[in-house]
């Protein structure tokens, strides 16, 4: 080193660290494409099949509730080797589909609702 914090090195040494740190930046990139890589994507996530504890979790219901849903037929399920299976995407469209409509959606219908009619009777 000089007095001015000049570091003086030969260009073996150079070459040497510039390949160290191109090799753990590839190192890095590699690990980063495998996390990537293992992350499910959407469409994945919603045509991943569940098991009944998976279901569970998704829809916030017990075990027995949806042996009760499955057995009445009221909850999209699959038997597969006599086990309940489930698909992410048909539970989350069927817990949206049970939807409390707000009072606004409710006036705005019944609005509807009313304007037809009375054209009905009317005419």
């Amino acid at each position: 080193m000089t007095d001015d914090g000049i570091v003086v090195i030969s260009r073996n040494q150079l070459q040497e660290l510039l390949d160290d740190k191109v090799a753990r930046l590839e190192d890095m990139i590699a690990r980063c494409i495998n996390i990537l890589q293992s992350v499910p994507t959407e469409q994945q996530k919603k045509d991943e099949v569940l098991t009944l504890q998976d279901a569970e979790q998704v829809t916030g219901y017990n075990r027995g509730t949806l042996y009760r849903l499955t057995s009445s037929r009221e909850i999209p399920h699959y038997k597969i080797g006599g086990k309940l299976r489930f698909k992410r995407s048909e539970l989350e469209q069927w817990l949206c589909s049970m939807k409390i409509p707000t009072r606004r959606e409710v006036d705005c219908k019944a609005e509807t609702y009313i304007a037809i009619n009375s054209r009905k009777r009317i005419k």
